[in-house]
Formats: C-alpha cells, structure tokens, sequence
C-alpha cells in the first residue's frame, strides 16, 4: 500500500482533527484517538480556543467485554511531521511501507495506572475518498484503512493478531453545530469489511471493502429497532452496516450520557458501534460530567 501521511493541522477556533484506529485481536479490543481540538473536551468549548491548545489522547481497552484500562488525556501542542503525529508520550506512525503503528503511553482513569500498548495495521484495502458528511456544513470523513491486519501487544508482551481500522475525522466548527448526532457501525467478517456512518438528517454512507476494492455509496437504509440506554440514548438492538443485521443484541462497552460504544464479536463477525449526540455533550451539565473522566495532563 502507498503510505500514508499525517494530515494538516486545524488551526481555526472551534476546529478539529481526530484519528482513530480500533482492533479486535485475541480476547482483546482496543479503541485508540489522537484528537487535535478535542471536541470530547468541555475545556475545548470554550470561544476563541486554539485547536494546538486543545490536544487529547483516548484510549479504550476491553477484554472479554469488559473494560480494563481507559484514558482520556488532555495536552498542549502536538509534533507533526509528514511521517507521526505525537502527542504527549503517545504517537501514530505513518512508515515508508505503508503500515500504520500506533504507540500508548498513557496514564489511566481514575486510578492512575500506566497503559502502554504497542498497535500495528497493515492495511488490506486503500483509503476512501474524503466524504463530507453534511451537504452545507463542513465536516468531513475518510477512512485511511479500512480493513487491516492487526498486531496488539499490551505492556510489551507477546503481539496478539486480529483485524483492525483507521480512519480520520475533521471539520472546520465546532460538533453539535450542523452535525449534531450520528452512528457509527464497522463490521469485518471473514471475506471483507462493512462500515456505517449514519449523521442525524443526511443521507447515511454505507462502504463495502471487498477484494482489495472501496465502495461507497448514499442510502438511507431503514435503521434497526433500538432502545434507550440509563442515559436515554438510542441504542441499537442489532448492529448493520449495508445489507442485513448482525443478532442477537451488541454487549455495552462505554454508557455515558452522550455516547456509548457497542459490540458484537460471534459467528465470523466482529462488530463495533458507537452512538453520539454532541449537541447533549454541549449542555452544561453533561460537560461538567465529562470533565471529571478527563485529566489534563500538560504539554
């Protein structure tokens, strides 16, 4: 595959940049995002705030459906070459042979345990076209590899293999504002991979990774039966990217008052799913709340 680069920077108020890898690999699933203007950041709402000035790593690990270690680090400033992007003691590496490593180096929440974790991808299918999620506000999607051979290795041990997914986010305002919820559903299965985007008000994406080959197409597909979550979100009982639905019901990763992460992991498929509402996360109560899961932790 032709190698990757690290993306501009945003630079404008209320402007942001994420890049998302996540795997599934042995019993593990691993969640990992260097965002530049952290949008999950209350700190970040603010007006007139610098994206640079708002950096954050996150960081998700599961064993068995169950959280093990998670992290939400805020920084300021971040190293960008062509090749990485670091922030803080955390990094993604974009290497001449076309793979993607990203390294953890972070400080767990709430009780201050290390997470070091090592994530290598070697994708199987190239990088979509920029999609732009809303036709008259500017936010966009790209998924950078869709499909790829993963390697986890946590605290230095032996790398477990499984499949895994990279994409980027960016927009030039703030979420919440023209985009203000969405869900989010991949699906590998043993012979490609099937991925979702569905943004509240606008036509979904459904993408098919097949043989090597993306496609990308417009739909509003009907959307499956949900239920509402502690928080009362709309959850999903069944995960569906493109044709069909996964059964029976997604086990809860992350519940929180604005989001929540979902999984399936049975009969040949491995499914993730998230579900956002970023207009909630702006209220000011929820923002409070988030504040409390997050650390900052300086330049």
């Amino acid at each position: 595959m032709t190698p990757l680069t690290v993306p501009e920077l945003p630079e404008r108020s209320g402007a942001y940049r994420w890049l998302y890898a996540d795997a599934q690999a042995g019993e593990w699933t691993v969640v990992c995002i260097l965002m530049v203007g952290a949008v999950f950041s209350p700190r970040y709402l603010r007006r007139g705030a610098a994206p640079l000035a708002h950096t954050a790593v996150n960081v998700a690990l599961y064993r068995g459906g169950r959280r093990r270690a998670w992290a939400f680090s805020e920084y300021t400033g971040a190293e960008r070459t062509a090749e990485r992007l670091r922030i803080g003691r955390s990094s993604i590496v974009y290497p001449p042979d076309g793979r993607v490593q990203v390294a953890i180096e972070e400080v767990g929440s709430p009780w201050g345990r290390p997470i070091r974790l090592q994530l290598d991808l070697e994708p199987l299918a190239p990088p979509s076209a920029v999609l732009r999620l809303s036709a008259d506000r500017p936010h966009f999607w790209q998924l950078l590899a869709p499909r790829a051979r993963a390697w986890l290795s946590i605290d230095g041990d032996p790398a477990q293999e499984g499949l895994g997914y990279h994409d980027s986010n960016w927009g030039e305002e703030p979420l919440g504002e023209g985009v203000d919820r969405w869900r989010w559903t991949r699906i590998h299965d043993g012979e490609g991979t099937r991925v979702s985007l569905r943004p509240e008000g606008e036509p979904s994406f459904e993408v098919d990774v097949r043989d090597g080959r993306v496609r990308v197409r417009r739909g509003t597909p009907l959307p499956p039966p949900t239920r509402r979550s502690f928080w009362g979100l709309q959850l999903p009982i069944a995960l569906g990217a493109g044709e069909g639905l996964i059964a029976p019901p997604p086990r809860t990763l992350e519940s929180a008052p604005f989001y929540a992460r979902l999984e399936r992991r049975a009969e040949g498929y491995e499914a993730l799913s998230e579900v956002a509402d970023f207009r909630r996360f702006r209220s000011p109560w929820f923002s409070w709340m988030a504040r409390l899961r997050s650390r900052r932790a300086g330049p």
